[in-house]
């Protein structure tokens, strides 16, 4: 809560509604200044060609339990499919077989591997104020499975983009079936 400004712009609902706590349900605080404007990306930064899709689920972030690595890497096993990890492994963390660790995804190879994804997992476990590469992935026609908060809660919309799940019964349903999704849904709502 450490802002001087009287007026904040927030990335998402989920982040104001936050910042705003509990208080503002029983008191009558809000101001009509306050505004949500999301980051920006350029839809021509990511490639978009949904008949090139390849058989593999995508994580990329920091490699670490808080952005749900563990969720990721047990549902692609429960199913059998491949997963390829790429980001910042500063803990070291080893990976079972059907994992392909590539580490830091520089532009060309993070436009690559977001575009031919099956899916990209996002389940991050706090409340993630915005989920940045949840909109590359839109944009690159690549549905998202996420954790069920924050803003995934208003950017993710559920059976359109991709899935958010709470259990990890929900984790395996979503990654059996997202071929149900739509990869020109995902680019037009990270378009929008």
């Amino acid at each position: 809560g450490g802002s001087w400004a009287r007026w904040r712009v927030f990335e998402s609902y989920s982040l104001l509604h936050a910042y705003k706590g509990t208080q503002a349900v029983a008191t009558c605080n809000m101001d009509y200044y306050d505004v949500v404007i999301p980051n920006y990306f350029d839809p021509n930064d990511f490639e978009y060609n949904p008949a090139e899709k390849a058989d593999y689920f995508l994580f990329l972030g920091r490699v670490y339990s808080g952005k749900g690595i563990d969720i990721a890497i047990q549902t692609t096993q429960e199913i059998g499919a491949k997963l390829i990890i790429a980001g910042q492994n500063d803990q070291n963390l080893t990976f079972p077989e059907h994992v392909e660790f590539v580490g830091y995804a520089d532009l060309e190879l993070r436009k690559r591997l977001m575009s031919r994804a099956r899916a990209s997992f996002v389940p991050s476990l706090y409340a993630e104020p915005f989920g940045g590469v949840m909109i590359e992935n839109f944009l690159s026609g690549t549905p998202v499975i996420s954790t069920d908060w924050a803003a995934f809660a208003e950017n993710n919309i559920h059976g359109v983009t991709g899935y958010r799940c709470r259990t990890f019964d929900d984790f395996v349903w979503a990654a059996k079936n997202i071929n149900r999704i739509d990869s020109a849904a995902c680019r037009r709502w990270g378009e929008n």
